[in-house]
């Protein structure tokens, strides 16, 4: 059993110590984490991060940035002993709830583009590949596949 919360001041040793455990999560280092933290969650908040907790571990996060009504999903991470359990499934939801609530008519993201597991996941999730940006990522490096979703079923 987990649940999905807001992403606090108090979860950042977690989130950096599973970034450190994940080869394809950003490596942000902790004052990008604190300024998504600090980010009010208010109708006109740009970035929101979401964490998916047990009572005694951190699951997973996601983090998420809104820009003229669009909302990038910027990093989304579960930890390898609890993928395949509706983890990340949960943190898009809560981005893409919460992007909506905002006013977001797309959801959108970068993705390795040799990372057919993420690529399928998402896909399952209703993203659509949109593109392809060449040599985005480094160490190593890949190309970024261009995914998105309306966020509005009418779309």
């Amino acid at each position: 059993m987990f649940a999905i919360r807001a992403m606090a001041p108090r979860d950042l040793d977690a989130v950096l110590k599973l970034t450190d455990e994940t080869p394809e999560a950003p490596r942000w280092d902790r004052a990008v984490w604190e300024d998504i933290v600090a980010s009010v969650d208010q109708r006109t908040a740009v970035r929101k991060g979401f964490i998916a907790a047990n009572r005694l571990d951190l699951l997973g996060f996601a983090a998420a940035h809104l820009v003229a009504g669009v909302c990038e999903l910027e990093s989304i991470a579960v930890a390898k002993s609890a993928r395949r359990t509706g983890i990340g499934s949960a943190l898009l939801n809560a981005v893409a709830g919460w992007a909506l609530a905002r006013g977001a008519r797309k959801l959108e993201l970068e993705v390795r583009a040799a990372n057919a597991s993420a690529i399928a996941f998402y896909e399952r999730a209703g993203l659509l590949n949109e593109g392809l940006r060449p040599g985005y990522y480094h160490d190593p490096q890949d190309d970024a596949a261009l995914m998105g979703k309306s966020l509005y079923s009418n779309d």
